[in-house]
C-alpha cells in the first residue's frame, strides 16, 4: 500500500490544479493531505452559476418524469385498464413526488448558494 503514495502524490502534483500534497505524517502514512486554497470571488460566482443551471436540469427531468407520467395514467384511462380511483391515486402520488423533489432541488441549491456567498 506505501509503495501506491509516491505515485498519486506525485499525480497530484503533476496535475494542471496548482495542488501541492503534504508530505504523509508517520502516525497515518496512507493519509495524503492537500491544502486548497480557498475560493475566489470568480470561482464563487461560477460555483453559484452551475449550481443554479443543474437545479434548471434538475427540475426540467422531474417535469419530464411527471409528463412521462400522466402519459402512462392516460393510456391506462383510455384502455379502462385501470381503475379511475387508483389512477386519481396514482396522480395525486406522483404530484407529492414532484413537489417534493423540486423542494428538494431548491434546498441544495440554496444551501450551496448561502455556502458560497459567506466565504
Amino acid at each position: 500500500m506505501l509503495n501506491h503514495i509516491k505515485p498519486i502524490s506525485t499525480a497530484i502534483a503533476a496535475s494542471p490544479h496548482s495542488l501541492t500534497p503534504l508530505t504523509p505524517e508517520s502516525s497515518n502514512p496512507l493519509t495524503i493531505q492537500v491544502p486548497l486554497p480557498p475560493p475566489t470571488g470568480e470561482t464563487r460566482r461560477a460555483a453559484i452559476e452551475k449550481a443554479s443551471q443543474a437545479a434548471e436540469v434538475a427540475d426540467k427531468w422531474i417535469a419530464k418524469a411527471r409528463q412521462n407520467h400522466n402519459q402512462k395514467l392516460r393510456k391506462y384511462q383510455l384502455e379502462k385498464s385501470v381503475l379511475p380511483d387508483d389512477l386519481q391515486k396514482a396522480g395525486k402520488k406522483m404530484e407529492e413526488v414532484v413537489k417534493k423533489g423540486h423542494s428538494e432541488v431548491k434546498r441544495i441549491v440554496d444551501g450551496a448558494k448561502k455556502v458560497l456567498e459567506a466565504q
